[in-house]
């Protein structure tokens, strides 16, 4: 390759058509993906797509699919929320016992968790109106509803 670039060139001018070779074959080679980079691609695809649907959904002209997707919505931004308010609490209560023993962390992290379960117990108590209820209901009196 060499001889066929001197062909008549100075010295001077070889390495100006040795740079401009390196620059074509550089041009022509194709660009590899990494797997990193076709999953994060096909990720944002998805999300598009997903919020796209969300959007078909919502603005749906039946009612009953605009109600389930509200629904779904909804519980799924809960389980979201949940999820992330017990992370950043446990993140919290974590930095506050780093410098403890590994026993006294165990016993507050179960203490953590049984504080939510009872938080748990007492909000479904509330919400089934087993708890502070207002209007006592009489079990033994029989009563005909129509």
């Amino acid at each position: 390759k060499l001889s066929s670039l001197q062909g008549g060139k100075s010295s001077a001018a070889m390495p100006m058509a040795l740079g401009e070779i390196q620059e074509e074959q550089e041009e022509e080679e194709e660009e590899h993906f990494t797997r990193r980079d076709i999953h994060d691609s096909a990720m944002l695809i998805g999300a598009v797509l997903l919020v796209g649907s969300l959007f078909y959904l919502v603005n749906f002209p039946d009612d009953d699919i605009r109600l389930y997707t509200m629904h779904i919505l909804s519980m799924t931004l809960s389980i979201f929320s949940a999820v992330l308010m017990y992370q950043g609490i446990n993140d919290v209560v974590g930095a506050f016992i780093e410098h403890l023993s590994p026993w006294t962390r165990c016993v507050i992290q179960f203490v953590h968790c049984a504080a939510y379960v009872g938080l748990m117990q007492i909000a479904i108590g509330y919400i089934s109106g087993l708890l502070f209820e207002k209007n006592r209901v009489d079990l033994e009196d029989e009563q005909w509803t129509v």
